[in-house]
């Protein structure tokens, strides 16, 4: 086992608001035999190094919360209190993300996304967290432009100099929508730089990150008929931006957010479902993560399991062993 030199990995679970209300599902997943909402920080970060002991992942190897739907929780300073003394006193890297409340008033280009922005930037610098994942526009029409403005707003780019932390672009999920590919997002990216060094603001760009969704963009591939021609394409400019992987599978027609490899049963019982294609874009997914190394040009990045409630624990250790020797972080 090896440290790849001056870079920082993390391997992370999303924590929704289901898990802080005792959902069963969730509460079987991590194993907590007694759920008290005093010590569900405790007994998560417990779970999470029996799991990465057990995987063989490097102690210097880090490990990540993913707050989703979760600012009801945040708010509280109490809540907050516990969460960052459990993870000052853990003998492993720690570090927590953001995602963005994503109702459709609440996406950019609308007029609530600013508010919803500088909240969450508020919010994440009181947990400490690393960053925020953005849902771009889901608009089929070009919105570049109505976007830069509002990500260079003032009060915005104030929070950003006053108390960095990364914002990344999440690729969308809707069919058809423009920020679905990764060249659309790429022109984001290079014009935002623009406008930055514009008005004097060239610095932040390195703030600006993209995360990159898995499961999304099979479905952009697949479901909406894009083949693999962009990824060849763009993939190799589009890396070196990505600080976050939101990790999760499907068989190409929804977005079932399945932890690949599993045999579990698929969330979606009512529907067809297609294993072949499953397991064919586990092993996709698989080689973007791994042609992503050569690409990589942040310091850190955040492998974060998007996934819902259907895997069992021998699948999720199998898992991360399987991306750990992928990655070569894990030799044997």
């Amino acid at each position: 086992m090896y440290f790849k030199d001056k870079r920082q990995y993390f391997a992370g679970y999303e924590l929704d608001s289901r898990v802080f209300v005792g959902d069963e599902a969730w509460i079987s997943i991590f194993e907590i035999e007694t759920y008290s909402f005093e010590n569900i920080f405790t007994d998560l970060v417990l779970w999470v190094k029996k799991i990465h002991e057990a995987a063989q992942i490097p102690k210097h190897i880090g490990a990540s919360f993913h707050f989703k739907k979760c600012n009801g929780f945040l708010v509280n300073q109490t809540f907050r209190e516990r969460y960052l003394r459990v993870i000052e006193n853990c003998k492993i890297p720690f570090q927590s993300l953001c995602h963005i409340p994503y109702r459709k008033d609440q996406l950019p280009p609308n007029s609530g996304f600013i508010p919803t922005l500088l909240k969450q930037m508020e919010l994440c610098s009181l947990s400490k967290s690393k960053g925020i994942i953005l849902h771009p526009p889901s608009n089929i029409e070009d919105t570049t432009e109505q976007f830069i403005s509002q990500l260079t707003d003032q009060k915005v780019l104030k929070v950003l100099e006053d108390a960095p932390l990364y914002l990344c672009i999440e690729n969308a999920q809707e069919s058809g929508a423009y920020f679905q590919s990764l060249s659309n997002l790429i022109i984001l990216r290079e014009s935002l730089e623009i406008e930055l060094k514009q008005i004097g603001k060239g610095h932040l760009i390195s703030f600006f990150k993209f995360c990159f969704d898995t499961g999304h963009y099979l479905l952009y591939q697949q479901r909406d008929g894009n083949g693999e021609e962009e990824w060849m394409n763009h993939s190799e400019k589009f890396l070196p931006h990505v600080l976050v992987f939101h990790i999760h599978s499907n068989d190409g027609s929804s977005d079932q957010h399945i932890l690949p490899y599993t045999k579990a049963d698929p969330p979606l019982k009512r529907l067809p479902f297609l294993y072949k294609a499953f397991f064919e874009n586990c092993h996709r997914i698989m080689n973007w993560l791994e042609e992503s190394e050569a690409e990589w040009k942040t310091e850190e990045r955040f492998f974060v399991l998007e996934v819902n409630p259907s895997f069992t624990k021998k699948e999720l250790i199998s898992f991360w062993h399987r991306l750990g020797r992928r990655l070569k972080l894990i030799s044997k």
